[in-house]
């Protein structure tokens, strides 16, 4: 009876939180790295009732115990690897942009609450809230064109960049972030 409790209780707290997550504007896979340790005690019972049933002796329990050790381990290594990945990108744009004066306006997308968070000072407009009608002159765009072109196609940040690249000229300078390109609006 208490199994059936603690399970319910987390099943629900999964559930509440996956259903406020739907809500949120901004969907990413940080978000749901919170619901995995609670995802792995669902799974506790069952993993649980299939080594009582079917692993008996105690090499075939070590074996398993072993496989899903490793199992884990690489999944955990892959799942992550992205996200540090992401995470280190972030952190060179936004050193890129902290080089420069805090009166320039820097236009992007996405990645605009890690700029935050990095301490970049400059007034931020975000390709997804706002519609582009006139860019401040001098001011920086921050784009990741592949993801643009790929996820984006017909949509604001998309209708955006393009109304930014035909009536702007653009300089593009160095910065070496994934696909991060930062260029100047002159």
């Amino acid at each position: 009876m208490l199994k059936n409790k603690f399970m319910f209780i987390v099943l629900l707290s999964i559930a509440i939180y996956l259903l406020f997550l739907m809500g949120t504007p901004n969907q990413n896979i940080r978000l749901l790295t919170l619901v995995f340790p609670l995802v792995l005690l669902l799974y506790a019972v069952p993993f649980q009732f299939i080594m009582e049933k079917y692993f008996t002796s105690v090499a075939k329990r070590n074996a398993l115990y072993v496989s899903v050790v490793v199992v884990q381990l690489t999944l955990f290594f892959f799942a992550f690897r992205g996200i540090s990945i992401l995470n280190k990108n972030e952190r060179i744009v936004a050193e890129k942009c902290l080089k420069y004066s805090t009166d320039k306006t820097i236009y992007t997308f996405s990645i605009d609450g890690a700029l935050k968070i990095y301490g970049v000072k400059n007034k931020i407009i975000n390709l997804w809230d706002t519609k582009v009608s006139l860019v401040v002159p001098n001011s920086l765009i921050l784009v990741n064109e592949k993801e643009l072109e790929r996820q984006w196609q017909g949509k604001l940040p998309m209708i955006n960049w393009v109304y930014i690249r035909s009536n702007y000229k653009l300089t593009r300078i160095d910065l070496r972030a994934g696909d991060w390109v930062l260029y100047e609006c002159n």
